[in-house]
């Protein structure tokens, strides 16, 4: 896990996770992004979890890292707000593609996560769209693509949720997304949707929409609930 501090005490704390198809990526992918987070007085980090063939059999082994990383990150930034008398600080998870993918399931799935707010770049929200040969190399045997779909496994109660994606995604289709948060505010969830018209998947990382996705993720997050 890479921690990158504000100079001041945190206005919030977030941690992400790098995509890459759940068979490639580092958490230096999202330094960038969290360095321009700490800027703005976030408390930002950059996690990892076993890849596919590289110490995960399954993504519930994916998914069992990025739980981990989370409940570290979760209670050094509760000791830490302690400190400051300011226990209610939005606390957030999120990420990139793949690592999106897990940070919503970690929230939407299993014991409370703790977390209350997800920035989400470009995220994997309906397993069923991704191409079947793909999908069974992923999966814990047993399982199906909808017990890892976020859009299927939505509840009310469901943490605040930024997302930010292109109009031309192919791996992430805008159309899921648009689907997952219409499901969202049905539940009465807070969801906003900040579309990129003509970007394609990865497109944050792009100088061209970098300063704007971001900009976009810290109003969300310095917001509050």
């Amino acid at each position: 896990m890479l921690v990158f501090e504000p100079t001041g005490p945190p206005r919030a704390a977030v941690i992400l996770f790098h995509g890459g198809g759940l068979r490639h990526g580092s958490p230096d992918e999202l330094a960038p992004h969290c360095t321009a987070l700490a800027a703005k007085g976030i408390l930002a980090a950059a996690a990892g979890y076993r890849l596919l063939g590289q110490g995960a059999e399954h993504i519930g082994e994916c998914l069992a890292d990025v739980r981990a990383e989370m409940a570290k990150f979760r209670a050094e930034f509760r000791a830490e707000s302690r400190k400051l008398a300011a226990p209610t600080l939005p606390l957030a998870t999120g990420g990139s593609s793949a690592g999106g993918h897990l940070a919503l399931l970690a929230t939407l799935t299993g014991p409370d996560s703790g977390f209350d707010t997800l920035v989400l770049f470009n995220p994997i929200v309906d397993a069923t769209l991704v191409a079947p040969e793909v999908l069974a190399r992923a999966l814990e045997p047993g399982t199906t693509a909808e017990s890892i779909s976020p859009l299927h496994l939505l509840r009310p109660g469901s943490p605040r949720t930024a997302v930010f994606s292109g109009t031309a995604d192919s791996i992430a289709p805008i159309e899921s997304l648009r689907a997952f948060r219409d499901a969202m505010v049905a539940a009465g969830d807070a969801c906003e949707l900040t579309e990129f018209e003509g970007a394609e998947h990865a497109f944050h990382y792009q100088e061209a929409y970098f300063e704007r996705v971001l900009a976009g993720a810290v109003g969300f997050l310095t917001r509050g609930r």
